[in-house]
């Protein structure tokens, strides 16, 4: 009965591991780059804010008035995100999909 989240777990534990040790050349490479935030806490923060649950958690919505008011905000989160290079976005892809295959065939 246990099983079926027990494997979910251990999938999401190995696309953890294997994002790590495929991002880790990256960071190290990019070091004299500024530094990018993979949590994208600022993006969360921002719908944090800004989203709330509808029928009773089953649904979502943005008060769009809210975030065109918090324009800085929204600004320094697509000017980070406009920052990554082309050659880093695809290195991070690349990494993603492989954790994402690698987690499927768990």
């Amino acid at each position: 009965m246990h099983s079926a989240p027990r494997r979910l777990n251990r999938r999401r534990a190995l696309a953890r591991l294997a994002a790590s040790t495929w991002l880790l050349p990256l960071a190290r490479a990019g070091a004299q780059a500024p530094a990018f935030d993979h949590s994208h806490a600022a993006w969360s923060a921002l719908l944090k804010k800004h989203v709330v649950l509808i029928d009773g958690g089953r649904g979502s919505q943005l008060g769009y008035a809210g975030v065109a008011a918090d324009r800085a905000a929204l600004k320094s989160c697509t000017d980070t995100l406009s920052a990554v290079s082309a050659a880093a976005f695809s290195t991070i892809s690349r990494a993603a999909s492989r954790s994402t295959r690698l987690a499927g065939s768990a």
